[in-house]
């Protein structure tokens, strides 16, 4: 609910810089901020599993988002909901997500 409300309040969800909220954890995120260590993107490795069914780390759920909260600092237009976001879509490497979205070329 909390992720659905700064959705559709996107200057509420502009605020959200710095970890007070959790945002939740999930295989994508995981393995997205996998993706993004092993590119050197972010310096620490994800903590936890990258599976939803193994046993709840909720120190798992501070760390990752410390994580997240780092990406956010580089992007003055960002907020963690990006963040997690991206990350999401970043990890779930289904082919339809090729779709979603499109970058200026450089």
């Amino acid at each position: 609910m909390f992720m659905a409300a700064l959705f559709a309040q996107p200057a509420l969800a502009q605020t959200q810089r710095q970890r007070g909220p959790i945002l939740p954890p999930g295989g994508p995120i995981h393995a997205g901020l996998k993706m993004l260590h092993a590119a050197g993107v972010i310096s620490t490795a994800p903590a936890g599993s990258d599976l939803d069914d193994r046993t709840f780390e909720p120190g798992a759920l501070y760390e990752n988002n410390a994580l997240l909260e780092k990406l956010v600092a580089g992007l003055p237009d960002w907020c963690l909901i990006d963040a997690h976001s991206g990350v999401y879509m970043l990890g779930t490497r289904d082919p339809r997500t090729d779709a979603w979205f499109s970058l200026p070329a450089l």
